[in-house]
């Protein structure tokens, strides 16, 4: 698999778990999940590039990568999940909760339509 299907595969890939962690965030209360969704899907696309064949199998430094990747994903990817369980909103999501717009796609075109 040549690089450029690789990463247009990895970046569907992530769209589709942030579309995900969108629908899940719609919920009161449940913002904080978007970064946990976001943590893991991150690292376990990081790490698959990473052990991508360059030329020929994996070698030492691609799993090293990997398993840094992988590592960091798990850890923060816990420790947000660990404090999201508590049931509160993200401060940071919840803050921008009430000021959204209805239809955030149609408030962006009106805003460029104005420029």
């Amino acid at each position: 698999m040549g690089p450029v299907i690789l990463s247009v595969l990895i970046a569907v890939a992530l769209s589709i778990a942030m579309a995900g962690a969108w629908a899940i965030a719609r919920k009161p209360g449940r913002s904080g999940w978007t970064d946990v969704i976001w943590s893991y899907a991150i690292g376990l696309a990081g790490a698959v590039s990473a052990l991508a064949p360059i030329d020929g199998p994996p070698g030492k430094r691609q799993w090293l990568v990997a398993v840094l990747i992988g590592g960091w994903s798990l850890r923060l990817g816990t420790h947000i999940a660990l404090r999201t369980t508590s049931g509160h909103d993200d401060p940071r999501y919840a803050e921008l909760r009430p000021s959204r717009p209805r239809s955030t796609i149609g408030a962006s075109w009106r805003r460029a339509w104005r420029t």
